[in-house]
């Protein structure tokens, strides 16, 4: 029996196991030359010419690591050192991807990286950073494809980099931010309910973990204010737009004047308050709208192309703020408001036209609650201004013509002087020839206008040709 089994062993020779010896030692050299490589282009050593000669030699790199990798027996702390080769490459097809925006490197960046996540060990410290770049190269990705698989690979791998983060890290804080866009995409096209409410949870948990002194708080809170406001959209859920205007509120509070972002956010603050005060009807949100508005235009360049859009809102505001309190106190602080802005405006700026016409608006609401003759006068001076300063032919032209003419029949009922008609009439006139055929909803208002003027002076001078005149101008109301 003993003898039988003796018969089938193989003895090696010393010169055989030399020989292996030998191969495993060579293999071992090999394997180390190839992460000394890997090292050094991760760490930049050489320092390389262009992001092209790099990839060139992590080509040359990768081509010899799968050779080596079709020769050598396989072993975790191979696979691991493998998987830095594959993270390295596929960084440096992203970060040129990032320069050129060509697709084919964001493909390679992604198929790479996949590759080098599968052989990372679960416990791996650099694992959850790798699968957070996994998780924004497919969104990224997703662009270009518009495949929701891309989009569904990159909540799976966002998730699992957030279950082997340490909660409050910066891979855990990444990750989050990076899943709440990714679930904000999804859901645009999907119009997953689920999706909607779990960028929210992930956008306030990451809020809850950023310090108060952090720069990326106010972007974080956009993503937030962005998404509720996406979902009281739909819900009409007005726990969402308090929580919006709460979270904008903060945002301006910490984004200094000098931010690029500065404007967007005091705008999306405005926008919130005054679809709040639609809703609700609260004078609270017209006036934090009017505060907000005065800001904007104080920190706006005088040149900036929104001015005018913003100084025209700050004006109708002021108007329906002083509709609901009725108070004089209210046009007077708007009377100020707007004096201090005309003063910081130079007069030969091409919107200060439009700065006296809402200034002349504003002084006539004024005179409309004390019904005081000087309230009159003094914004009868301030339309003539605007008018002396508008461009011929313009649209703020054909208003200032039209109030003014209207300001000349208000005052027609003090001073019962015909000239004032006959003044009012010719600028309602000019007003009407320069209104747009598209004005129709603005005609109607003018032609009616006019029409009543010319019957106030057919009362005066009882000249049929103004009552005809007048007749059919509301034939044609």
């Amino acid at each position: 029996m003993n003898a039988a089994y003796d018969d089938h062993i193989t003895e090696q020779t010393p010169e055989q196991t030399s020989k292996e010896e030998l191969t495993t030692t060579k293999a071992k050299a090999t394997e180390t030359l190839l992460a000394v490589k890997t090292i050094a282009l991760v760490t930049g050593i050489p320092p390389m010419a262009s992001i092209d000669e790099e990839i060139t030699q992590w080509e040359k790199l990768l081509g010899e690591w799968k050779q080596y990798m079709s020769e050598a027996p396989p072993s975790t702390q191979l696979d691991q050192a493998y998987q830095v080769a594959l993270n390295g490459i596929g960084s440096a097809y992203f970060q040129r991807y990032q320069q050129t925006k060509q697709v084919a490197d964001l493909s390679h960046a992604i198929e790479l990286w996949q590759a080098a996540v599968k052989l990372a060990p679960m416990n791996g410290p650099d694992l959850p950073a790798r699968l957070n770049y996994l998780g924004y190269a497919l969104h990224a990705y997703y662009e270009y494809t518009k495949e929701l698989s891309h989009l569904d690979q990159a909540v799976q791998a966002l998730e699992q980099s957030i279950r082997l983060s340490k909660r409050g890290s910066s891979d855990w804080c990444n990750s989050l931010n990076s899943l709440g866009n990714v679930l904000r995409t999804r859901h645009a096209n999907t119009r997953n309910t689920d999706d909607q409410d779990r960028a929210i949870q992930v956008y306030a948990q990451l809020i809850e973990h950023t310090p108060l002194d952090s720069p990326d708080l106010p972007s974080r809170l956009h993503n937030l204010c962005s998404n509720l406001l996406e979902r009281f959209s739909r819900t009409q859920d007005l726990a969402d737009l308090d929580r919006a205007i709460r979270a904008w509120e903060e945002i301006a509070e910490r984004t200094s004047a000098q931010s690029p972002h500065r404007l967007m956010h005091l705008d999306n603050l405005n926008t919130g308050v005054i679809m709040r005060y639609a809703l609700k009807g609260e004078l609270r949100d017209m006036k934090r709208s009017i505060e907000v508005m005065i800001i904007i235009i104080d920190e706006l360049p005088l040149d900036h192309p929104e001015r005018t859009r913003y100084l025209q809102q700050l004006a109708h505001a002021m108007v329906e703020y002083y509709n609901q309190t009725e108070r004089l106190s209210d046009l007077e602080s708007a009377i100020a408001t707007w004096k201090r802005i005309m003063a910081k405006t130079p007069i030969d700026t091409d919107y200060y036209p439009v700065l006296l016409n809402l200034f002349a608006f504003i002084q006539m609401m004024r005179y409309h609650h004390t019904q005081n003759e000087v309230d009159l006068e003094r914004a009868m001076e301030t339309q003539q201004q605007a008018l002396a300063q508008c461009k011929p032919g313009s649209f703020y032209m054909m208003q200032s013509l039209f109030n003014a003419g209207s300001m000349l029949k208000t005052r027609y009922a003090f001073t019962e002087a015909l000239a004032d008609l006959n003044r009012s009439i010719e600028y309602l006139e000019q007003a009407i020839a320069l209104l747009s055929p598209r004005s129709e909803h603005v005609r109607a208002t003018y032609l009616k206008t006019l029409a009543e003027v010319l019957q106030k002076r057919f009362e005066r001078t009882e000249d049929l040709t103004d009552l005809e005149r007048a007749k059919q101008l509301l034939r044609n109301v």
